[in-house]
């Protein structure tokens, strides 16, 4: 193999590590937190399971059993007794107060939370870390390059890292925005870049291509990009500071889910730009090469996101059960198999639609690069 295989063959071995390592931690600490809180509960937990279908690897520890299978897009914890006529007649009075509808409400609806929770708490802990022990942080105080993305007019042009620009079509640009306006108002314009290298000066042309993007207002636009983005600078915080960045960092990324949600569902955005498994996977291959805070950074993102949306009150989600605990709450009824079983049917028929819908348009986005 040559030296150019070699290198992918590496990166594809990087690539399939980075979204086991993704996916494994968001939907284990998920699955470990409504685990945790029901052995605190006292509620007996039968089987713990990483990914979907048949089990490829089980083995039993105590009186649970611990499975792998072979479709790593989700996980169970499944709880003895967790439909009322799953309990067992001959069952001893021991054995029924260990079971999932032996207990309080409250208590239920506590390990239907933890798992959302978990993941939340999940994507704060790792901005408190990567505040603490340093993330790399875009310098737009100049208009300095720091990496390129592969075979844009900027990489093509002979730009290299570290390159500052000076001038645009005799425009001085003091900051990254400056030099950001320019390009993205001049889609398909040859403009004449002065460049500074070291101690040297030196002018090149590049004509910025046309991309369709988002615009701050949700609508899709027409802007100019030469495919760089700026320099970085390592920024390390003390403890409190490292809190109180990811507190907001974690406010942000929800609010932003809930503002993004409203804009596909008004078609500010279209909902082509939905991302699935393959999406997350593309995006986690790209994240695992842009260095360790930014990757940490993206599982950060995608855990909060995970733990957000099973909040919401959808069957099969975890929100769907806790809507059902509250519907529970005012009847003052325990709901039937039947109609468990008739919700989890209608849900499952509805996240397998949207599933396969957003893997469609995953399966567009990859094909047409």
């Amino acid at each position: 193999m040559g030296q150019g295989g070699g290198e992918r063959f590496d990166k594809m071995i990087i690539n399939i590590l980075a979204i086991i390592f993704v996916f494994g931690t968001v939907i284990i600490i998920h699955e470990l937190g409504h685990f945790l809180v029901a052995k605190k509960a006292g509620i007996k937990v039968e089987k713990f399971s990483f990914g979907l279908g048949p089990p490829i690897f089980k083995f039993k520890k105590g009186e649970t059993f611990y499975q792998i299978s072979p479709f790593p897009l989700g996980g169970f914890v499944k709880l003895a007794g967790e439909y009322p006529e799953e309990a067992k007649k001959d069952s001893s009075p021991q054995e029924k107060k260990r079971e999932y509808f032996s207990k309080p409400l409250g208590i239920r609806a506590l390990v239907i939370v933890a798992g959302p929770l978990n993941n939340i708490l999940l994507g704060f802990l790792i901005f408190v870390f990567v505040f603490l022990f340093g993330v790399e942080t875009p310098d737009f105080s100049l208009a300095k390059i720091g990496t390129f993305t592969k075979n844009a007019p900027a990489e093509k042009s002979g730009l290299q890292k570290g390159d500052v620009i000076l001038m645009i079509d005799n425009v001085k640009i003091n900051r990254w925005e400056d030099m950001a306006e320019i390009i993205h108002k001049s889609a398909g314009e040859k403009l004449k870049f002065l460049v500074q290298r070291e101690s040297e000066e030196f002018s090149l042309n590049i004509t910025p291509e046309e991309k369709l993007l988002p615009a701050p207002s949700g609508k899709m636009e027409k802007i100019g990009l030469i495919g760089i983005m700026p320099a970085t600078h390592t920024e390390r915080v003390g403890l409190p500071l490292a809190i109180k960045k990811a507190a907001i960092n974690t406010r942000d990324v929800t609010v932003l889910i809930f503002v993004a949600l409203k804009k596909i569902f008004t078609k500010e955005i279209p909902a082509k730009y939905l991302a699935g498994p393959i999406g997350i996977a593309q995006l986690t291959a790209r994240f695992a090469h842009t260095g360790l805070s930014n990757f940490l950074f993206f599982i950060a993102l995608i855990s909060i996101n995970l733990g957000i949306i099973n909040l919401f009150p959808f069957f099969i989600l975890d929100g769907g059960r806790i809507t059902g605990l509250g519907i529970e709450k005012i009847t003052r009824k325990t709901p039937s198999k039947r109609l468990l079983e008739i919700s989890q049917t209608v849900g499952i028929a509805l996240l397998l639609a949207l599933f396969l819908f957003i893997t469609y348009n995953d399966l567009l986005r990859l094909f047409k690069k």
